[in-house]
């Protein structure tokens, strides 16, 4: 087992995943009777929801970059008043 807190983070859930997957389909991954083509369907289904969380994510950091950044202009400008004042 590794020592990394952050691996075994990502473990524990990987297994509660698959704990619950075995609650809510009856089976494991290993004795699922999915066609090969419907594996590669849900695959990229999940694909897709990935891209659209880090679209997402990206919209919050931008705004969050934008408010950081106006708030540093408005700090600079009223201290170029204060200094010219």
């Amino acid at each position: 087992m590794t020592k990394d807190k952050m691996i075994k983070k990502i473990m524990q859930r990987m297994s509660k995943r698959a704990d619950d997957g075995i609650k809510k389909y009856g089976s494991t991954m290993l004795h699922s009777r999915k066609s090969f083509v419907a594996w590669i369907d849900d695959a990229q289904e999940e694909l897709w929801d990935a891209i659209v969380y880090l679209e997402k994510d990206i919209s919050k950091l931008n705004y969050i970059l934008w408010a950081i950044g106006f708030m540093v202009l408005t700090q600079f400008v009223s201290w170029v008043l204060s200094m010219i004042g």
